[in-house]
């Protein structure tokens, strides 16, 4: 969209781009949504699709795991350090479970190493 001149004081300011999507499910077309981006250097287009993808590639493999396999939008501590304990907790345990060799996905390794102790001695073995 654009680049921002530099401020009185000489420091450029930051690009800002809008990344346009397009979807269409089931023959029916679905309003075309923008999303805006502020970056500190000026992209290329092709960069900044790039850019874009990558941050929901981190949305789709870290938050919305976390939330579905580990609820952790449903999680109730809110007092001191609670959350940002358990926050550390969870990444360690999901980071532990993709470590593991065996197949399937995360919710199934979570269930098999609650039903079985030898799987579960088995994750702890993969701790580095």
């Amino acid at each position: 969209m654009g680049w921002l001149p530099p401020s009185p004081d000489g420091i450029a300011m930051c690009q800002n781009s809008g990344v346009e999507t397009y979807c269409k499910r089931a023959g029916t077309p679905e309003p075309v949504i923008v999303r805006y981006f502020l970056l500190s250097t000026l992209l290329s287009p092709e960069r900044m699709l790039e850019v874009a993808r990558t941050h929901w590639t981190i949305e789709n493999q870290l938050h919305w795991v976390l939330d579905v396999a580990l609820l952790e939008d449903a999680a109730r501590a809110r007092k001191d350090n609670a959350p940002q304990n358990l926050a550390i907790i969870r990444k360690l345990a999901l980071n532990t479970l993709r470590q593991h060799p065996a197949k399937g996905s995360i919710k199934t390794k979570i269930k098999r190493a609650g039903w079985n102790d030898d799987f579960l001695a088995s994750l702890l073995g993969h701790v580095r």
